[in-house]
């Protein structure tokens, strides 16, 4: 049987992956469906990976992918000149692997550290919640100037109540603002 139609698909797949990826997803999973060469399946899978917004599909794919890699990597002389395709398969999988790593979900990062789901999203609310606070804001500004060397370390600090020009930190209406860490004001 010709794999020339089932390159023809992942190739149309590949061009429209940029401008739709449900379109492309679609091709790739119908083509997942069939019985690729190894070389298709593998880029198969390395394109779905990289479709997916679902960062635990992706896991699945990459697997999958990593599966068929290591049974044609025991079929075949690695160092061998006619498989460079194996090689720079090798290389695509390591960089997604890589991108996939980078791109691990907050709760499954604390999940691996064990904690529960439930304290890892609870966690990540927390989180949310401080990072949209004006004072915690105002604070990562100031270590951001002090990281790049600009100002010195008495201006703009949040954690002294005091403003760029020497202004108290108070409101208008006489309150005092928090400071980043939580349960304590100026």
């Amino acid at each position: 049987m010709s794999t020339e139609p089932l390159w023809a698909r992942f190739n149309e797949a590949h061009d429209v992956f940029d401008e739709d990826k449900e379109k492309a997803t679609t091709i790739l999973l119908s083509l997942a469906d069939e019985d690729l060469p190894n070389e298709l399946f593998i880029r198969t899978y390395l394109l779905l990976a990289s479709a997916t917004p679902d960062w635990f599909k992706a896991e699945e794919y990459l697997k999958k992918a990593e599966e068929v890699w290591g049974a044609i990597r025991t079929m075949f002389a690695i160092r061998s000149p006619e498989n460079e395709t194996i090689l720079e398969l090798r290389k695509e999988l390591d960089e997604l692997k890589q991108w996939q790593k980078e791109d691990t979900p907050y709760h499954v990062t604390n999940m691996m550290l064990g904690a529960t789901r439930e304290e890892s999203e609870q966690w990540e609310r927390e989180d949310a919640e401080m990072a949209a606070d004006p004072a915690f804001q105002a604070h990562v500004r100031h270590l951001e100037t002090l990281e790049a060397g600009q100002g010195e370390a008495d201006e703009e600090d949040p954690s002294k109540g005091e403003v760029a020009d020497g202004e108290s930190a108070e409101g208008e209406a006489g309150t005092t603002s928090e400071l980043p860490i939580r349960g304590r004001s100026a």
